[in-house]
Protein backbone atom coordinates (compact mmCIF):
# COMPACT_ATOMS: atom_id res chain seq x y z
CA UNK A 1 0.00 0.00 0.00
CA UNK A 2 1.01 3.60 -0.47
CA UNK A 3 1.46 3.54 3.72
CA UNK A 4 4.08 1.24 3.88
CA UNK A 5 6.34 2.71 0.86
CA UNK A 6 5.59 5.92 2.14
CA UNK A 7 9.00 8.25 3.38
CA UNK A 8 7.06 10.25 6.16
CA UNK A 9 4.73 9.36 8.81
CA UNK A 10 2.52 11.82 10.69
CA UNK A 11 3.96 12.26 14.05
CA UNK A 12 0.92 11.89 16.56
CA UNK A 13 0.70 14.67 18.73
CA UNK A 14 2.62 17.25 18.18
CA UNK A 15 2.63 20.24 20.74
CA UNK A 16 3.97 23.84 20.71
CA UNK A 17 7.33 23.19 22.20
CA UNK A 18 9.28 26.20 20.75
CA UNK A 19 12.64 23.82 19.47
CA UNK A 20 10.40 22.79 16.69
CA UNK A 21 11.83 23.16 13.32
CA UNK A 22 8.09 24.95 12.49
CA UNK A 23 8.34 27.33 15.10
CA UNK A 24 11.71 28.50 13.44
CA UNK A 25 11.03 29.40 9.77
CA UNK A 26 8.11 31.23 8.50
CA UNK A 27 5.24 29.10 7.37
CA UNK A 28 2.78 31.29 4.98
CA UNK A 29 -0.21 28.81 4.11
CA UNK A 30 -2.63 29.62 1.32
CA UNK A 31 -6.23 28.91 1.45
CA UNK A 32 -9.38 29.35 -0.94
CA UNK A 33 -12.77 30.22 -0.70
CA UNK A 34 -14.04 27.09 -2.46
CA UNK A 35 -12.03 24.25 -5.12
CA UNK A 36 -10.69 25.74 -7.92
CA UNK A 37 -10.07 29.41 -6.88
CA UNK A 38 -6.76 29.49 -7.95
CA UNK A 39 -4.94 28.47 -4.68
CA UNK A 40 -2.26 26.16 -6.20
CA UNK A 41 -1.25 28.92 -8.59
CA UNK A 42 -1.18 31.56 -6.29
CA UNK A 43 1.40 29.39 -3.93
CA UNK A 44 3.19 28.58 -7.30
CA UNK A 45 3.67 32.32 -7.90
CA UNK A 46 4.41 33.28 -4.96
CA UNK A 47 6.76 30.41 -4.22
CA UNK A 48 8.48 31.86 -8.01
CA UNK A 49 8.55 35.53 -6.42
CA UNK A 50 10.27 34.39 -3.68
CA UNK A 51 13.05 31.93 -5.03
CA UNK A 52 13.47 35.21 -7.17
CA UNK A 53 14.00 37.43 -4.46
CA UNK A 54 16.78 34.84 -3.26
CA UNK A 55 14.70 33.14 -0.81
CA UNK A 56 15.22 29.29 -0.33
CA UNK A 57 11.63 27.99 0.04
CA UNK A 58 9.96 24.49 0.55
CA UNK A 59 6.64 24.03 -0.52
CA UNK A 60 3.97 21.85 0.70
CA UNK A 61 -0.12 20.70 -0.51
CA UNK A 62 -1.06 19.15 3.34
CA UNK A 63 -4.80 18.27 2.40
CA UNK A 64 -6.59 16.68 -1.42
CA UNK A 65 -6.52 13.92 -3.65
CA UNK A 66 -3.23 12.74 -5.13
CA UNK A 67 -2.57 13.77 -8.45
CA UNK A 68 0.75 14.93 -8.53
CA UNK A 69 0.09 17.81 -10.87
CA UNK A 70 0.79 20.42 -7.66
CA UNK A 71 3.48 19.13 -6.50
CA UNK A 72 5.27 19.23 -10.01
CA UNK A 73 3.96 22.93 -10.35
CA UNK A 74 5.27 24.16 -7.27
CA UNK A 75 8.94 22.22 -8.24
CA UNK A 76 8.70 23.94 -11.74
CA UNK A 77 7.95 27.51 -9.66
CA UNK A 78 10.99 27.30 -8.02
CA UNK A 79 10.92 25.60 -4.61
CA UNK A 80 13.68 23.27 -3.61
CA UNK A 81 11.87 21.15 -1.22
CA UNK A 82 8.13 19.84 -1.78
CA UNK A 83 5.81 17.67 0.36
CA UNK A 84 2.61 15.82 -0.12
CA UNK A 85 0.20 14.41 1.91
CA UNK A 86 1.21 11.21 -0.50
CA UNK A 87 4.28 11.59 0.44
CA UNK A 88 2.98 10.54 4.21
CA UNK A 89 1.42 7.28 3.16
CA UNK A 90 -2.65 9.03 2.05
CA UNK A 91 -4.02 8.75 -1.24
CA UNK A 92 -6.27 11.43 -0.12
CA UNK A 93 -7.15 13.60 3.34
CA UNK A 94 -11.05 13.08 2.60
CA UNK A 95 -12.75 12.03 5.74
CA UNK A 96 -9.68 12.11 8.02
CA UNK A 97 -10.38 12.82 11.04
CA UNK A 98 -9.54 16.24 13.07
CA UNK A 99 -6.68 14.43 14.68
CA UNK A 100 -5.52 12.90 12.25
CA UNK A 101 -5.83 16.37 9.66
CA UNK A 102 -3.63 18.39 12.30
CA UNK A 103 -1.00 15.79 12.58
CA UNK A 104 -0.63 15.48 8.97
CA UNK A 105 -0.17 19.17 8.19
CA UNK A 106 1.96 19.85 11.50
CA UNK A 107 4.67 16.69 11.00
CA UNK A 108 4.58 18.30 6.67
CA UNK A 109 5.40 21.76 8.41
CA UNK A 110 8.29 20.11 10.62
CA UNK A 111 9.80 18.16 7.82
CA UNK A 112 9.85 20.93 5.64
CA UNK A 113 11.43 23.40 8.06
CA UNK A 114 13.62 20.89 8.47
CA UNK A 115 16.56 19.11 6.93
CA UNK A 116 20.41 19.92 5.80
CA UNK A 117 19.17 22.92 3.70
CA UNK A 118 16.98 24.78 5.54
CA UNK A 119 14.23 27.20 3.90
CA UNK A 120 14.13 31.04 4.61
CA UNK A 121 10.38 29.94 3.91
CA UNK A 122 7.26 27.16 4.22
CA UNK A 123 4.42 27.73 1.69
CA UNK A 124 1.38 25.05 2.29
CA UNK A 125 -1.32 24.65 0.30
CA UNK A 126 -4.86 23.67 2.36
CA UNK A 127 -7.05 22.15 -0.77
CA UNK A 128 -10.53 23.18 -1.14
CA UNK A 129 -12.25 25.52 0.59
CA UNK A 130 -12.90 27.25 4.36
CA UNK A 131 -15.97 25.69 4.62
CA UNK A 132 -14.89 21.95 3.36
CA UNK A 133 -15.26 19.59 6.74
CA UNK A 134 -11.00 18.76 7.02
CA UNK A 135 -9.73 22.59 6.18
CA UNK A 136 -12.67 24.31 8.75
CA UNK A 137 -11.47 21.64 11.64
CA UNK A 138 -7.88 22.73 11.03
CA UNK A 139 -8.27 26.26 11.30
CA UNK A 140 -9.48 25.86 14.47
CA UNK A 141 -7.03 23.97 15.74
CA UNK A 142 -4.59 25.15 18.36
CA UNK A 143 -1.73 23.62 16.19
CA UNK A 144 -2.53 26.21 13.10
CA UNK A 145 -1.86 29.36 15.13
CA UNK A 146 1.08 27.50 16.61
CA UNK A 147 2.93 27.71 13.46
CA UNK A 148 1.17 29.54 10.59
CA UNK A 149 2.84 33.29 10.38
CA UNK A 150 0.57 34.55 7.26
CA UNK A 151 -2.34 33.20 5.58
CA UNK A 152 -3.28 34.07 2.04
CA UNK A 153 -6.91 33.96 0.73
CA UNK A 154 -7.52 32.94 -2.86
CA UNK A 155 -11.38 33.68 -4.37
CA UNK A 156 -12.81 33.03 -6.78
CA UNK A 157 -14.99 36.29 -7.37
CA UNK A 158 -15.70 39.40 -5.50
CA UNK A 159 -18.56 38.14 -3.29
CA UNK A 160 -16.27 34.68 -2.42
CA UNK A 161 -13.71 37.29 -1.28
CA UNK A 162 -16.11 38.86 1.07
CA UNK A 163 -17.41 36.02 2.23
CA UNK A 164 -14.21 34.55 2.62
CA UNK A 165 -12.54 37.20 4.76
CA UNK A 166 -15.61 37.72 6.77
CA UNK A 167 -15.31 33.80 7.40
CA UNK A 168 -11.64 34.01 8.52
CA UNK A 169 -12.22 37.16 10.66
CA UNK A 170 -14.86 34.97 12.76
CA UNK A 171 -12.15 32.45 13.25
CA UNK A 172 -9.64 35.27 14.34
CA UNK A 173 -7.36 34.84 10.99
CA UNK A 174 -6.46 38.25 8.84
CA UNK A 175 -5.59 37.14 5.67
CA UNK A 176 -2.79 39.26 4.32
CA UNK A 177 -4.07 39.29 0.87
CA UNK A 178 -6.66 38.01 -1.61
CA UNK A 179 -5.24 36.99 -4.78
CA UNK A 180 -6.24 33.95 -6.76
CA UNK A 181 -9.22 33.58 -9.87
CA UNK A 182 -11.20 36.93 -8.92
CA UNK A 183 -7.72 38.65 -10.46
CA UNK A 184 -8.24 37.21 -13.68
CA UNK A 185 -11.04 39.60 -14.69
CA UNK A 186 -9.97 43.09 -13.71
CA UNK A 187 -13.59 44.09 -13.11
CA UNK A 188 -13.91 41.56 -10.49
CA UNK A 189 -10.64 42.42 -9.01
CA UNK A 190 -11.51 45.83 -8.73
CA UNK A 191 -15.14 45.13 -7.08
CA UNK A 192 -13.06 42.88 -4.56
CA UNK A 193 -10.73 45.87 -4.00
CA UNK A 194 -14.00 48.10 -2.93
CA UNK A 195 -15.41 45.27 -0.43
CA UNK A 196 -12.67 44.04 1.42
CA UNK A 197 -10.09 45.73 3.86
CA UNK A 198 -7.08 43.72 2.91
CA UNK A 199 -4.79 43.68 -0.38
CA UNK A 200 -6.21 42.19 -3.41
CA UNK A 201 -3.00 41.16 -5.43
CA UNK A 202 -3.28 40.17 -9.36
CA UNK A 203 -2.07 36.56 -9.18
CA UNK A 204 1.34 37.06 -11.74
CA UNK A 205 2.25 40.36 -9.41
CA UNK A 206 3.29 37.41 -7.41
CA UNK A 207 5.69 35.98 -8.84
CA UNK A 208 7.77 38.99 -9.41
CA UNK A 209 10.49 39.12 -6.97
CA UNK A 210 9.62 42.49 -5.18
CA UNK A 211 5.86 41.84 -4.95
CA UNK A 212 6.68 38.47 -3.19
CA UNK A 213 9.72 40.09 -1.13
CA UNK A 214 7.62 42.47 0.39
CA UNK A 215 4.75 40.23 1.36
CA UNK A 216 6.49 38.47 3.60
CA UNK A 217 8.88 41.09 4.74
CA UNK A 218 7.15 41.58 8.09
CA UNK A 219 7.70 37.27 8.76
CA UNK A 220 11.38 37.24 6.96
CA UNK A 221 13.89 36.79 9.84
CA UNK A 222 11.15 37.03 12.72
Amino acid sequence: TLARAATHRPIPGLTARADRPGHRVPVVVVLGTSMNSGKSTVLAELAHGLAAAGLQVAAGKATGTGAGNDAHLFADAGAHRVLDFTDFGLASTYGLAADETRDLFASMVDELAAGAHRPDIVLIEIADGVYQGETARLLTDPAFEEVVDLVVLSAGDALGAVGGVHVLATLGIAPALVSGVVTASPLAAAEARRAVDVPVVDTPALGEAGTAREIVAGIIGR
